[in-house]
């Protein structure tokens, strides 16, 4: 399976099941699976939340719970995930990136795991502005974004970073601002229909 071919999978996956059921799940919480996939919420606040997308399924307790009419199942799943060595993290706000990132990593040949990092748990395609008369849900978000990246960094350990952002301007420079060098990792820029790996973050830039 493609990166590609996930990416559609988990979107088509995301669109049929239920947005009560997405809000209502808690972190270690593993949905699916999506064909040979699997989607596991490794964090979630009142703003973000945040979830592993990966081509081998997580091995879930031998009981799982049935959720509602919509079919969904929703397992605790304490097992640590075992990640590739490429990571790409998606800070998914302003339009819905998954598969274009996606198509991007393919044509590469980077064969990465996915995050994405969203403020919407059913990730619809009804985009959550945020509001502009209430400057505390902005902070407020930085500073999940700080323990999203916390409860990442534990599962991703040494892994190559690739991180892709659609924010508005001032989230994206308060994220860069908690980000700051200490982690590497590659920002990506979107031009003329695709990505390019603008600017790479390490300790360097303070030099």
């Amino acid at each position: 399976m493609t990166l590609l071919d996930l990416a559609q999978n988990v979107t088509t996956f995301f669109e049929q099941i239920e947005p009560g059921v997405t809000a209502a799940v808690k972190v270690g919480t593993a949905l699916g699976p999506v064909g040979s996939a699997g989607i596991k919420v490794i964090q979630k606040g009142k703003q973000f939340i945040t979830y592993w997308i990966e081509r081998q399924k997580p091995k879930p307790e031998p009981t799982p719970k049935r959720s509602g009419s919509s079919g969904l199942e929703t397992v605790k799943d304490t097992t640590k995930i075992v990640t590739k060595q490429d990571v790409a993290i998606l800070i998914d706000i302003n339009r819905r990136m998954l598969v274009d990132v996606a198509q991007y990593l393919d044509e590469k040949q980077i064969d990465a795991d996915l995050l994405i990092v969203t403020n919407d748990p059913a990730y619809s395609g009804q985009i959550k502005f945020l509001p502009v008369n209430q400057p505390e849900e902005w902070v407020e978000m930085v500073r999940e974004f700080n323990g999203a990246m916390n409860a990442i960094k534990r599962e991703v350990g040494k892994a190559n970073l690739h991180l892709f952002l659609s924010t508005p301007l001032p989230l994206a420079f308060g994220i860069g601002s908690v980000w700051g060098t200490v982690d590497e990792a590659t920002v990506y820029h979107w031009e003329a229909g695709t990505y390019h790996p603008v600017m790479p973050i390490t300790r360097a830039l303070r030099q």
